[in-house]
């Protein structure tokens, strides 16, 4: 029984956690564009950036259950 209920909130809990991971991206966008001429980040190019956030992101959600 409790595999059928598991999925959704697991779908449940990742829409909520893309919709935050949208909203940083979207703030990050947003500071990229105000101070154009200071590269973000760092060394790491943006889709790394992005990529090591999600995978904290999954870490966290897993750690938190």
């Amino acid at each position: 029984m409790k595999s059928e209920i598991l999925p959704r909130e697991a779908f449940e809990i990742s829409q909520k956690t893309q919709r935050k991971i949208q909203q940083k991206i979207q703030q990050q966008e947003r500071l990229r564009k105000k101070h154009a001429k200071i590269p973000i980040g760092g060394k790491f190019p943006i889709g790394i950036r992005e990529r090591i956030f999600n995978f904290l992101c999954f870490l966290f959600r897993v750690r938190t259950r």
